[in-house]
């Protein structure tokens, strides 16, 4: 994200010989927002893409450059689902921070809705 903003500060420079402030920022804010909107926002298209491009690979010949293409391909598949689960996490503890905390029944019902699941209701043994 740091190299968005240095790049679009720089290009809005470049543009004129002394833009002021304003038309620095607002090219920073554009361009945040394109990235925000087409990069963060649509990890599932991404994802859905990859997979229909590793499917097309697989289908394709036994190839040294398909199977390159194909590790490559695994591996953007990869970053993205970890990306997306990294996402899923920071909203949970967002929401977290936002409606709960130690005192509030928020709190209480995710403690003992967590303890149920880890409830054991009873044991089997071999015989039954």
């Amino acid at each position: 994200m740091e190299e968005i903003v240095q790049a679009s500060w720089a290009r809005a420079r470049a543009m004129g010989h002394a833009p002021d402030l304003m038309s620095k920022v607002q090219a920073v804010h554009h361009d945040l927002h394109y990235w925000d909107r087409n990069i963060l926002k649509k990890p599932v298209q991404r994802v859905k893409k990859l997979k229909r491009d590793l499917e097309a690979v697989r289908r394709g010949p036994l190839t040294d450059e398909f199977i390159a293409v194909e590790k490559e391909i695994l591996l953007r598949l990869e970053l993205l689902m970890e990306q997306e689960e990294i996402t899923w996490v920071q909203r949970a503890r967002a929401n977290w921070l936002k409606h709960g905390d130690r005192n509030t029944s928020y709190f209480h019902h995710f403690a003992s809705t967590r303890k149920k699941r880890n409830m054991v209701k009873g044991l089997v043994e071999d015989r039954g």
